[in-house]
């Protein structure tokens, strides 16, 4: 059966695709935020392990507590200090990408995630309230690193030196 539309119909079609491959408002603010943009590579090597209780110690990088199971991400030398379930097998560097409007928005991590999965890179995402975190395999952290310089984000020196 072949198909036939009029003009009103081929505008209507047209008025519809048109909203769908025009960007959006966000879109043309991206490119500004992360050349703006800067990130943070924490010093240290990190692994994520499932523990039994939450840790007393705070000499670690994140817990975090479900209904299931306690996660913990620390860096390798606090290990001994948990009492371990299960140890993950990679070893993770920790990026703090900071977006230069003062507000947290998804499209900025979205283009972040996009880059680094562009050059085929696999990572974790961690947020919190104000802040997210990316943890790449600690063998990719310079393709990481990359992918971010040629965003036009500007590397800042670590916190922990």
């Amino acid at each position: 059966m072949i198909s036939t539309t009029n003009k009103k119909d081929d505008s209507a079609i047209s008025g519809l695709l048109g909203n769908l491959t025009r960007p959006r408002q966000s879109e043309k603010v991206i490119p500004n935020a992360l050349e703006k943009g800067v990130f943070t590579i924490e010093a240290g090597s990190y692994v994520c392990a499932k523990v039994n209780s939450v840790p007393d110690s705070g000499e670690h990088f994140m817990v975090s507590k479900d209904n299931t199971e306690i996660t913990v991400v620390t860096r390798e030398e606090n290990v001994k200090y948990l009492d371990l379930l299960e140890i993950g097998k990679e070893r993770y560097g920790i990026i703090l990408p900071a977006s230069a409007s003062s507000s947290r928005t998804s499209d900025f991590l979205a283009a972040i995630s996009s880059a680094l999965s562009g050059v085929g890179l696999d990572f974790l995402i961690l947020s919190t309230y104000s802040k997210d975190y990316l943890l790449v395999k600690v063998s990719l952290l310079g393709q990481a690193r990359q992918a971010l310089l040629s965003l036009g984000m500007t590397e800042m020196p670590s916190r922990k030196g």
